[in-house]
């Protein structure tokens, strides 16, 4: 019974690698919040929020807005920051949320 037990925890060790091999490569690309993003990539790079609803999730002073599941503004405060680039998003950004969006 102890045999299987120890193979088991060898795999997972040597799989636990490849994963963490393959996401270091995509970290850049969703390792902070940009326009476009959706709810769950948020709560995979800025965690639950403290509060909110659907469209607006708040971290304690600062706040991302979604529209369509999307990320489509934010204010990141210097008291608790966002995983941002910037405070807010750039006004020269021109993006839309997706055109199945009927919100």
């Amino acid at each position: 019974n102890f045999a299987p037990t120890e193979n088991p925890e060898a795999a997972p060790k040597q799989a636990a690698a490849v994963p963490t091999q393959l996401e270091k490569p995509s970290l850049p690309v969703v390792g902070i919040i940009a326009l476009g993003v959706t709810a769950q990539q948020v709560r995979d790079i800025q965690g639950e929020p403290v509060s909110g609803w659907e469209q607006r999730w708040e971290y304690g002073p600062s706040w991302v807005a979604f529209r369509c599941g999307v990320v489509i503004d934010w204010y990141s405060s210097t008291l608790r920051p966002l995983k941002v680039a910037s405070e807010h998003p750039p006004a020269t950004t021109k993006w839309s949320p997706p055109r199945h969006c009927k919100e």
